[in-house]
């Protein structure tokens, strides 16, 4: 059945961000179920394999036993100063004594 120009049928806005494809899923429980059961076997397995093949094993089996990271974004400066401000200062106090904590606060209040 070919696609129609303006069909009110089609999703055009797709798969909503965070909601799983049920496919992959299904995939990757079934790949860490025959992982994770017949571990025993591979670990005696392995023994046998060379490190280039083991490495191989691992490469290929991990993406669907692990997820992936996640990209990390570069944090902004001034949030970056923020936060050294905030780690100086903690680290500030734990070098103070009682007393001078408990002059701090008592100016405090």
């Amino acid at each position: 059945m070919p696609f129609t120009l303006n069909d009110k049928n089609i999703n055009y806005a797709g798969r909503k961000k965070g909601v799983l494809n049920k496919c992959t899923a299904n995939l990757r429980e079934k790949i860490h179920l025959l992982h994770t059961e017949n571990l025993d076997a591979l670990l005696k397995d392995a023994c046998n394999l060379t490190i280039k093949e083991r490495l191989q094993l691992n490469r290929d089996l991990l993406p669907f036993i692990l997820p992936k990271y996640a990209t990390i974004h570069e944090v902004d400066a001034p949030s970056f100063a923020e936060l050294l401000k905030e780690h100086q200062l903690n680290e500030s106090i734990k070098l103070l004594s009682t007393d001078e904590l408990r002059e701090l606060l008592n100016e405090v209040e």
